[in-house]
């Protein structure tokens, strides 16, 4: 019998994220309530087809991909789960706009110093939302972090103006040292509690709310690096991708620069003809 519980040990033993460990226990119990607990080739065939009627194709993987890996745990190998395969020419409508960063910039610093500077680092440096924890007053004055997660280390420069305002609100909050985002009670910021005070911002201005969110700030880093430097190498090892197929994502065009020049392709058909 497949222990549910069990797994998760083995996930926070090697070092998942909480984010990821708790989506990939909802993940399999989702399945296993469909199922009932039975685990069969047809059953997972019936369950991929009911999840592609009521979610998302990316989710869809998604949850597949974590119900396989769950199946590998339990040495059950003779259920090879395809994934839908999704070609996209541009990018999703959930692109942040440079002009949606500079509103919810303007607002949050008039708001929230310390959510300000969170998302101002994020879109400067293009780290994940639970590496701020890195960003300490010692890295401050070498203006460079050294993130060490999950067996992996990457050391990441840092803006000198950047350098500066943190050091400043450091100053000011008389945090001498460690983690700069952090609470009244000297811990870091709380993943689910920036993302709440994001959506709040979304009140505030006329950006809309699905494209808010922490991680969208590290895309938003990552697309405007790729158009300033055409270099994907180097920004698969900023953003720490261990396969630089991962960052590829990032050298589509938005829908909107997609749009525009289909149109030109368009105009330019018509003078032919």
């Amino acid at each position: 019998m497949m222990d549910i519980n069990v797994y998760k040990e083995h996930l926070i033993l090697s070092e998942k994220s909480p984010a990821t460990i708790e989506k990939y226990i909802r993940d399999i119990t989702k399945f296993l309530i469909f199922s009932n607990g039975v685990i069969s080739k047809e059953m997972v065939l019936k369950y991929k087809e009911y999840l592609a009627q009521n979610y998302a194709i990316s989710s869809v993987n998604s949850m597949l991909t974590a119900l396989q890996l769950f199946l590998k745990y339990n040495n059950i190998y003779d259920i090879d789960i395809k994934l839908f395969k999704v070609q996209k020419n541009f990018l999703s409508t959930k692109e942040l706009t440079k002009k949606d960063f500079i509103k919810l910039l303007n607002i949050s610093r008039k708001k929230d110093q310390r959510l300000s500077l969170l998302i101002e680092t994020i879109a400067l440096t293009g780290i994940r939302i639970s590496e701020h924890v890195f960003v300490t007053v010692e890295s401050l004055k070498k203006q460079i972090i050294t993130i060490n997660l999950k067996g992996k280390i990457r050391s990441i420069i840092l803006p000198k103006l950047l350098c500066i305002k943190l050091l400043n609100y450091a100053k000011k909050s008389d945090i001498q040292q460690g983690s700069i985002f952090i609470t009244k009670n000297k811990k870091p910021l709380n993943r689910s509690n920036v993302w709440k005070q994001l959506k709040a911002l979304c009140d505030l201005t006329d950006v809309k709310e699905f494209k808010v969110f922490p991680h969208n700030f590290r895309h938003f880093f990552a697309r405007n690096y790729y158009r300033l430097e055409k270099d994907i190498v180097s920004l698969a090892n900023i953003l720490g991708h261990s396969n630089v197929n991962t960052t590829m994502i990032y050298t589509k065009l938005s829908e909107k620069e997609y749009r525009r020049k289909l149109n030109r392709l368009e105009k330019s058909y018509y003078f032919i003809c």
